[in-house]
């Protein structure tokens, strides 16, 4: 509450004042006669006049005050309204108006002034400059950071876009096949560039291909990162083997041969299996006798070339979808078949990173025993790699997780060709040789 004292003095000059009461009298007794009695009357208005008319003055001073006083603490109320509605707007504002608000009167003190004075928010002023600072440095941070990142991801894109140029286009897309019939009534197949050339074996150097390459330490070698990480725990080693177009052949060597090189004796051991199956496990579906018979003269040139390297000739290299299934037959033990893909976003310059994973179960015979002994292999970038799996002081294999698929013809092959496939359904015990989610 407010309290105003207001001190009025009013000075009339006594002279002017009876001089004017004299000609007031006068006037009035000369015109109309007036008695004494009627002056004192007269005398009496006057002064309530005069009354009157201080009274008046000092009643619009206070209505101007009183005014003024209103409109400023209406000015105020508005000010800060404006500010609260502003503040509940922004969203994790560094300054609220709670602060720039003064502070409350203590209620101990029932509003009593304090004996130390007025509070200075000195303080205040202190914590939020810390504030304002901190978030400053933290924007400056994220700033570079950012500013890195795209840098980073423009260096990237650049890099890719000049890979992919020097890259070979017959890498890089399916060759497109022509399939010719004869006179002889055979297939004959040609690329659209140039026709094929007879299967000749090169010797020069081929022990350079020979040479193995063994990771084992999954924080500093890229290859681990080809594989998904409920899988990397539970491998101890990669192997990398010479990547002349064989390398898929070379890899099952690796790990039936211990070596490499021993390459070709793997091709003639699945070329004996392919040939007695040829027309029944490994007989494609739904297609015409030409393309039946152009696939299995491929498939045949495949296992029977020994050409080394075939880099530019794609017929030649281990195929994904029907090796890994006569590997498994003719070794008589699982085949884990995992791949690494990555799938580059050209608008927003990520790459996504795709992984896949199946087991080819053998299905003409197979041990119990060699569901331990299971024949991993790798391919990514287009090369195939050994993988070594842990184990138990005992020699058996670690509980792998259960991400596993087995092979999406494994069905339909043993109830198309039950009297050729083995009575026992191996593929069922895979989910107890694994990790349940």
């Amino acid at each position: 509450m407010m309290l105003i004292k207001i001190e009025f003095v009013v000075e009339l000059e006594e002279s002017s004042e009876e001089d004017e009461h004299q000609e007031i009298l006068s006037l009035n007794t000369s015109t109309t006669g007036v008695t004494s009695t009627d002056s004192v009357s007269v005398d009496s208005h006057y002064r309530e006049t005069t009354r009157e008319k201080m009274m008046n003055i000092v009643k619009d001073i206070l209505q101007t005050l009183y005014k003024n006083i209103s409109m400023y603490k209406t000015e105020q109320e508005i000010a800060i309204k404006e500010l609260q509605d502003v503040n509940s707007s922004i969203k994790n504002s560094m300054v609220n108006v709670d602060m720039l608000l003064p502070p409350s009167t203590n209620t101990n003190r029932k509003g009593r002034k304090s004996k130390k004075g007025v509070k200075e928010s000195t303080k205040r002023l202190e914590i939020l400059r810390e504030i304002f600072e901190k978030r400053q440095v933290a924007d400056v941070k994220k700033k570079e950071k950012d500013e890195k990142v795209k840098v980073e991801t423009e260096k990237k894109k650049r890099f890719l876009e000049n890979e992919e140029r020097h890259v070979a286009l017959q890498l890089k897309k399916r060759k497109l096949m022509l399939v010719v019939q004869g006179a002889d009534g055979k297939l004959v197949g040609t690329t659209a560039s140039k026709p094929l050339k007879p299967d000749v074996k090169r010797e020069n150097n081929p022990a350079d291909f020979d040479i193995l390459d063994s990771f084992s330490s999954q924080k500093k070698d890229k290859v681990f990162e080809y594989v998904e990480n409920r899988i990397r725990k539970f491998i101890s080693t990669i192997h990398s083997v010479g990547g002349d177009g064989n390398c898929g052949f070379r890899a099952v060597s690796f790990e039936i041969y211990k070596d490499q090189s021993r390459w070709e004796r793997v091709k003639d051991d699945m070329l004996k299996t392919y040939m007695q199956y040829k027309d029944t496990l490994y007989k494609s579906t739904s297609e015409s006798d030409s393309i039946l018979r152009f696939k299995e003269e491929k498939m045949i040139r495949r296992l029977q070339s020994k050409v080394s390297p075939c880099l530019h000739d794609t017929d030649l290299w281990f195929s994904s979808f029907v090796c890994p299934q006569i590997v498994a037959d003719t070794y008589q033990r699982p085949v884990y078949l995992y791949c690494y893909t990555e799938n580059y976003v050209h608008k927003t310059g990520a790459t996504n990173k795709i992984y896949e994973s199946q087991i080819f179960m053998p299905l003409i015979h197979m041990d119990l025993s060699s569901l331990q002994n299971p024949i991993p292999l790798l391919l990514a970038n287009s090369h195939f790699y050994f993988i070594e799996f842990s184990r138990t002081n005992t020699g058996r294999l670690k509980k792998l997780p259960d991400i596993h698929v087995i092979n999406m013809d494994h069905s339909r092959l043993r109830s198309s060709y039950g009297s050729i496939c083995n009575s026992v359904d191996y593929s069922e015990l895979i989910s107890h040789l694994c990790i349940r989610k």
